[in-house]
């Protein structure tokens, strides 16, 4: 990180020493603009990596495991310098192009287990609306049967009851019958016990 941070600053005092002195890097090589285009271009490089570092930083770290002694010494020329950085910036760019890959297929993973959790999910509502249907009519079914059941139970009922009643009439009646024919009968036999009395009395009476 060190190192990374340095690299950025030293290629910031580079290219602005290198565009206020415009007449020397005129006079040192011919073509002096494109070099300060590649400068800027640079600098943009710079600016963009900054922005990548902070959202992905693993990149970064692969970039600590570099070989420090591979850095330009301050002997070298401004051309290798910034050779080297170009360099530098073209393999942190590899590296990010292939984290954004590496992002696009993770997000298109995502997005395939999202459709795939969809679909189930729209199913299972299906299921839902098919089940409540059947709970529905399974309700109907079950209120009709209650309700014929109670019609049945109460109409057995009524007729139990009129069993019932008719049977205690049947048995009243006869219960009366019976105790009028004991009434009778112990009256037949309480008068004929009188009447043979009557008669066994009597011859006693003649002598």
């Amino acid at each position: 990180m060190t190192f990374l941070t340095l690299t950025f600053t030293t290629t910031l005092t580079l290219t602005t020493i290198t565009l206020s002195r415009p007449d020397a890097t005129s006079k040192s090589s011919p073509t002096a603009s494109s070099k300060c285009c590649v400068k800027l271009s640079a600098l943009d490089d710079v600016a963009l990596f900054n922005k990548l570092h902070v959202a992905y930083p693993k990149p970064a770290l692969s970039r600590q495991r570099r070989d420090i002694s591979s850095a330009p010494q301050s002997s070298r020329s401004l051309d290798d310098k910034l050779n080297y950085f170009n360099k530098e910036l073209t393999a942190t760019k590899s590296e990010v192009t292939n984290l954004i890959g590496s992002l696009q297929k993770q997000e298109g993973k995502a997005d395939s287990k999202f459709i795939r959790l969809e679909s189930e999910m729209t199913s299972l509502k299906s299921e839902m609306t098919s089940l409540k249907s059947e709970m529905g009519h399974l309700n109907e079914n079950l209120t009709m049967q209650m309700k014929s059941f109670t019609e049945t139970m109460s109409a057995q009922i009524s007729v139990l009851n009129a069993n019932m009643e008719s049977r205690l009439d049947k048995f009243e009646n006869r219960f009366l019958f019976g105790m009028v024919f004991a009434i009778f009968s112990v009256s037949v036999v309480a008068i004929g016990g009188t009447v043979a009395a009557t008669f066994k009395r009597s011859p006693n009476r003649t002598d």
